[in-house]
């Protein structure tokens, strides 16, 4: 299966948006928000649960997202989907950890 780069791409930035928008408004004072969701999430995406104190409601999301495009996009299912979704939520928190300043500055 051959992957579109730049829709996969888009998926990532949607993803974080949303991840971003959704703890601005639990962590609202937060000044380098990015960078600690980026920082627990790199070894353990449910790390994220505890910090936000939502029953894994973001990561759900984030999940999600991801899930849905990979479907939608590539007809994806069962192992198969479950698989591209973890590594594509790899690389949204690669994405965060090496935009974590651009994301808190957009969030501000």
């Amino acid at each position: 299966m051959k992957r579109d780069k730049k829709a996969d791409e888009a998926a990532v930035v949607d993803m974080n948006d949303t991840l971003m928008d959704y703890a601005h408004k639990r962590q609202p004072h937060v000044e380098d928000l990015a960078e600690e969701l980026a920082n627990r999430a790199k070894d353990d995406l449910n790390a994220i649960d505890v910090y936000l104190k939502d029953g894994g409601e973001a990561r759900k999301e984030y999940q999600a997202i991801a899930e849905g495009y990979l479907r939608d996009k590539y007809n994806l299912e069962g192992d198969e989907l479950t698989t591209a979704r973890d590594t594509l939520v790899q690389a949204a928190i690669h994405y965060l950890l090496g935009h974590t300043k651009a994301l808190d500055d957009w969030q501000r």
